[in-house]
């Protein structure tokens, strides 16, 4: 009996908890589902999941009436993302032109993290800051660049107007600053009209209509493209730039790019080929050009720029269609570079370019091995260049020594493949034998020198320059010295080319087999080639630069197919220039601190105590010229000690010597202010002269300054000659000063004259 009892009891409890948990079976609560697709939807970003959630409260009819409207709004808002997330794809399909910005804080965070300003997510502490004086906020940037994007479609041309016509789509994302100084704004600069799809429209000014969806702005100047981008968002029309045939490649891989821009051609092609045809006719010349282009061929230009997790790159592309008969684009084809022309290029270079000229194959093969028995004519030259050359490659090679330069130019190589080797060495040797007499510095037959056991020659050049030639197998080497000659002998017998060296890396990564020609450049490297051509003061300012770019590599690389003309910038190892901002702030900070206790001892007449503190910071910046003039000032004004004010005029002069605007300044106010008391004419003319070098005699300024200092130092004529020319160079302008300047220089001759005839 009890245990009956027991167990209906128990059947009884069981029924209310399955009772109690049918809704959960059914779906989570009401209530739970909307908090959690709200948590999916701002937190996390998955508008698909949220949506289902929101779907899901929406139907169930027991849910406080509230949420569910709630609920519907967030629905709506999570199905616009969800269309949103391609914009091509709310876009005519007919669009001519298409430029979309994506994400634009991710790209920004991305750049900044790569050159060490990006900061910490969890805010600036000591801990994670590493003493960096510039640090830049990661929330800073989602609230300035938060926004998820925007896209430019134009749809048409008014050829008569020269108007455009389309659509412009931003989605503000997380800026809600912006969205609501929109709905703000809108209803105070435009006039409210009829809704578009449900959403409030507003007309500015008569030169278009603005709609605030729950999550986009829709822009244009007709009605009808932002009904078509509404239809398009609630999935009740398909067809858009996305699914066009034609732009499928155009649209490709633009998801990580900052900006991507497309124009497709297919639909104003036939327009401008009818043009050209009109204008064509009694025109050769334009129905030449119609004919060699092919107008109805292009089929899209398309162009991205973003920044990569190791980089920032360009990407262009001019895309003809399957058949095509452009002549222009195909006289221009070039074969793929291959990767023997890259094995020819040592490791450690600081720049090269590489290309293809010929197919390795070609019908000019040598006959014989000995080039003594080759003729040449001046056709072959031609021939080389045509026929037997097939890939070649320019490099520079960093001298191992820093401090000093291996010779007049720096080492450069120049390494070609050729089909017919005999043929080769006899024009070259030829040519730069002919080269060498021509110079008065050498013989037809140049000098003999042997560089890893291969024969080679040097030629001399003009200011005692050389070229050294060499051959190897199916390859001729140009060098500027033997320790060229040497790195592009060796190169290929050591194996060690520039395919291994760890800082082309990620460039080398890029590149496909399709590829006609390169220009690749280190800049850490090429600082190291010109370090030894460049002044003592040049060179200490870009040294502080060099550490920064060891792993920093540059190149722009063209690919040239059957139908795509492709042209890849890329920028890798970006520099972390942190610890250099920081270290300029903080000098930037103790330069002023000093300045303050230059300025405080200037005004308690303490000039030595102002020139001592001067000169500790001339000691660690020579070059400092603010700080040379403000020496100079001191010393000429305020201790009237013109001995050393004139020895550090001429270092100031030499300071300034390249810049005719400062020299102009600095010797205009010698000459006219009256605490120089005349003192330092003859340096103002010096550095008049100057300027006035630089700039061709030109500058009516620096002609008039010219002319006073001849004048103030007892050249009148020359004075009177110059300031006519400043006038005229003036053309009216301070033309009241430069005549009045000019009368005073022909009244003081007048005087000097009479003084002569009085003497005499």
């Amino acid at each position: 009996m009890w245990m009956q009892i027991i167990k209906v009891k128990l059947l009884s409890l069981l029924l209310v908890t399955v009772a109690a948990l049918v809704p959960s079976v059914r779906g989570e609560p009401a209530p739970n589902a909307f908090y959690r697709a709200y948590y999916l939807e701002q937190v996390e970003g998955d508008f698909t999941g949220a949506a289902k959630l929101y779907e899901s409260v929406v139907a169930d009819s027991r849910m406080d009436a509230a949420i569910r409207t709630k609920a519907k709004a967030r629905l709506r808002a999570c199905r616009e993302e969800q269309a949103s997330t391609d914009f091509a794809s709310l876009v005519p399909e007919t669009t001519i032109a298409y430029v979309e910005l994506h994400q634009p804080g991710e790209q920004v965070k991305r750049l900044l993290n790569q050159l060490g300003l990006l900061g910490d997510d969890d805010g600036l502490t000591m801990g994670t800051s590493q003493g960096r004086r510039v640090s830049i906020s990661p929330k800073l940037i989602n609230e300035l660049l938060g926004l998820r994007g925007a896209a430019l479609a134009i749809t048409g041309i008014n050829i008569a107007k020269g108007e455009p016509s389309g659509v412009v789509i931003f989605h503000p994302g997380n800026m809600d600053v912006i969205r609501g100084l929109l709905e703000t704004g809108l209803p105070i600069a435009g006039k409210t009209v009829k809704p578009i799809g449900g959403y409030p429209t507003f007309d500015i000014e008569g030169e278009g209509l603005v709609t605030l969806t729950s999550r986009l702005v829709v822009a244009s100047t007709s009605r009808g493209q932002i009904e078509a981008v509404i239809r398009r968002l609630s999935g009740k029309e398909r067809d858009s730039l996305a699914t066009n045939p034609d732009m499928v490649e155009a649209l490709r891989n633009r998801d990580d790019a900052l900006i991507h821009f497309c124009v497709n051609a297919r639909p104003i092609m036939p327009v401008i080929n009818g043009l050209l045809a009109t204008g064509a006719m009694g025109n050769p010349e334009m129905a030449l050009a119609q004919a060699m282009l092919d107008p109805n061929s292009l089929q899209s230009i398309v162009g991205q720029i973003g920044v990569t997790e190791n980089g920032v790159s360009l990407d262009l592309s001019l895309r003809l269609a399957d058949g095509h008969r452009n002549l222009a684009y195909n006289l221009l084809r070039m074969p793929a570079v291959n990767h023997e022309t890259f094995r020819s290029i040592p490791k450690g270079v600081a720049a090269f370019l590489v290309g293809a000229i010929n197919e390795s194959t070609s019908r000019y093969t040598a006959t014989t091995s000995d080039p003594a028995t080759r003729y040449v004519s001046v056709l072959d030259i031609g021939r080389e260049i045509f026929a037997n050359i097939t890939s070649f490659s320019v490099y520079v090679i960093p001298p191992k020594n820093d401090s000093a330069a291996t010779g007049p130019m720096p080492d450069m190589v120049a390494s070609f493949f050729v089909n017919d080797s005999s043929k080769s060495e006899a024009l070259w040797s030829q040519i730069l034998g002919i080269a060498s007499l021509a110079s008065g510095s050498g013989t037809m037959q140049g000098n003999a020198i042997t560089v890893h056991d291969v024969k080679a020659r040097r030629y001399g050049l003009p200011d005692g320059k050389s070229l050294f030639f060499a051959m190897g197998e199916h390859r001729v080497v140009l060098a500027t010295s033997k320790t060229a000659l040497a790195s592009g002998v060796g190169s290929i017998r050591s194996g060690n080319s520039i395919m291994d060296d760890p800082a082309f890396s990620d460039i080398f990564a890029n590149l496909s087999d399709a590829n006609t020609a390169g220009v690749f450049v280190h800049p850490g490297r090429m600082m190291r080639v010109v370090k030894p051509f460049l002044s003592e003061g040049e060179a200490r300012g870009m040294a502080q630069f060099a550490p920064l770019l060891e792993n920093t590599v540059a190149s722009a690389v063209i690919e040239h197919s059957h139908e795509v003309l492709h042209l890849s910038i890329h920028v890798t190892g970006i520099p972390d220039v942190s610890g250099m901002i920081s270290q300029l702030i903080e000098s930037e900070m103790q330069q002023k601190e000093m300045l303050a206790g230059i300025d405080r001892a200037i005004k308690k007449n303490d000039h030595q105590s102002a020139i001592r503190q001067i000169d500790e910071i001339l000691s660690k910046t020579p070059d400092n010229c603010s700080m040379l003039r403000k020496k100079f000032y001191i010393l000429s004004v305020k201790a009237d000690d013109r001995d050393a004010a004139m020895k550090c005029g001429q270092q100031v002069y030499a300071c300034v010597s390249n810049s005719p605007n400062t020299l102009n300044t600095i010797a205009w106010r010698l000459l006219t202010q009256d605490r120089y008391a005349g003192k330092y004419n003859e340096l103002a003319l010096r550095m008049s002269e100057r300027s006035n070098k630089l700039t061709h005699e030109r500058n009516w300024m620096y002609v008039d300054t010219l002319a006073v200092a001849k004048f103030e130092t007892g050249d009148i004529t020359t004075a009177i000659q110059l300031e006519k020319k400043a006038i005229e160079l003036a053309d009216g302008k301070g033309a009241p000063d430069l005549q009045q300047s000019l009368a005073r220089f022909e009244s003081a001759l007048e005087k000097s004259q009479q003084l002569a005839t009085t003497a005499d």
